[in-house]
């Protein structure tokens, strides 16, 4: 008999990333060398934090969490700074694709501007009426 128990994430995390880690390893040696980091870009007009970027590097690939300007900075080129400053970044890393993901109200059309393509739109998603949309851009 099988127990199960509802659980806090951070308690079974180690667990979960062990076997992932261990099933890539299986089918890929090489990636033992590869760097898992957090990349953070802020972005200042002046002493104001204006925007900033928050992406997670793991193997050959950059998922940007996050990319924000504020309100009063807007239109002025910061997000594109922001996008293209992580771009060249995960050239000197030799990233080979560039992920990220909006909701429909965000800034889907900013990141088509960017050179990013949609693969995939998920409707109701995370909730009823909202759209998701799932980017990518290959590097190398």
């Amino acid at each position: 008999m099988v127990r199960i128990e509802r659980r806090e994430f951070e308690q079974v995390e180690p667990f979960i990333e062990t076997i992932f880690r261990e099933q890539a390893l299986d089918h890929f040696e090489e990636i033992r060398e590869k760097i898992e980091e957090t990349i953070t870009l802020a972005a200042y007009k002046g002493e104001e934090l204006a925007g900033s970027l928050v992406a997670q590097r793991k193997y050959d690939h950059l998922y940007i969490q996050y990319l924000t300007v504020s309100t009063a900075f807007q239109g002025q080129n910061i997000g594109t700074q922001l996008m293209e400053t992580a771009e060249n970044l995960a050239r000197e890393m030799d990233i080979v694709n560039i992920t990220l993901r909006t909701r429909h109200y965000q800034a889907a059309d900013f990141y088509h501007k960017c050179g990013y393509t949609c693969y995939a739109t998920l409707e109701d998603m995370p909730m009823r009426g909202v759209a998701m949309h799932y980017f990518v851009k290959r590097i190398v």
